[in-house]
């Protein structure tokens, strides 16, 4: 136990912490774990785009009802992928991010996908719910230390609010797990070498077909040569780096969507065999 100083749990992008939350603040984990603050990452330019806004189609719909359970979940929000934005799209994406889940305690800036440790280890949001745990905050620490400071308006230009815990409860992960079995995912796999120009296009093209959220893998697309592929619905970020695979393997996630169809299109499309 004296060995960490802290543990981070990354959930699926599709998943409600809640589960997890109630997990380390039961009676099996609560003496050794304390929770310390729950953290949602938002991507920026996907929420500027309106994409989470409200939609008559299910898929959209469905998106729309998960971000706004995470964001409700959170303590922390981080906003990524900002650094080709400019500050009145920022003072915007906060303002949204406020107005779907106005308990959330601190908003922060990721330049560069990095964020000070500070902000989001040991800020000990959920103490309160458990006294056996309070030791007293830290009134001052050297940045060197890894330590939070008590005020962390000193660390953060945006408003903090002066919020009381989080209630978490399974109620939102029941509804989003049980009642919703829309979120479907799936692998799909070809031992063809692939064109590494035309099969991010390909991706980007059964996003506009199928309500595909994300997609992401790798793929042989010449003798010692890897593509590595992320997709957010149509943008696809890719690299290429030496290496050889047995099979190339992309994992499809969304609401609803058909294996079958998704298949076709893309062996179609590539003129590959993909099952």
């Amino acid at each position: 136990r004296h060995r960490f100083d802290h543990v981070l749990i990354e959930t699926s992008g599709l998943a409600v912490p809640t589960a997890v939350c109630v997990v380390l603040e039961s009676a099996e984990f609560a003496a050794d774990f304390v929770l310390d603050a729950t953290l949602a990452v938002v991507d920026t330019p996907l929420l500027l785009s309106g994409d989470f806004e409200q939609s008559g189609t299910a898929p959209q719909a469905a998106v729309q009802a998960l971000f706004d359970a995470q964001l409700e979940q959170a303590d922390v929000v981080v906003l990524n992928k900002i650094d080709a934005l400019s500050e009145y799209d920022l003072l915007r994406a906060e303002g949204d991010v406020r107005a779907r889940a106005p308990k959330v305690r601190f908003l922060e800036l990721a330049y560069g996908a990095k964020l000070d440790p500070q902000l989001t280890l040991g800020l000990k949001l959920h103490e309160l719910a458990n006294p056996a745990h309070h030791h007293g905050p830290v009134r001052s620490a050297p940045a060197e230390s890894g330590l939070p400071l008590e005020d962390q308006m000193a660390l953060d230009g945006h408003s903090h609010g002066d919020l009381g815990t989080h209630l978490h409860s399974l109620q939102t992960h029941v509804h989003f797990h049980v009642h919703d079995t829309g979120w479907q995912s799936f692998i799909l796999k070809s031992t063809a070498i692939q064109d590494a120009e035309k099969l991010p296009l390909i991706l980007e093209d059964l996003a506009r077909k199928f309500p595909v959220l994300r997609a992401k893998g790798f793929a042989q697309v010449g003798p010692g040569q890897v593509q590595s592929l992320q997709a957010v619905r149509t943008r696809v970020d890719r690299q290429l780096k030496a290496g050889t695979l047995p099979r190339s393997e992309v994992v499809f996630i969304g609401y609803h969507i058909n294996r079958k169809k998704v298949m076709q299109v893309l062996s179609g499309a590539s003129g590959t065999v993909w099952e």
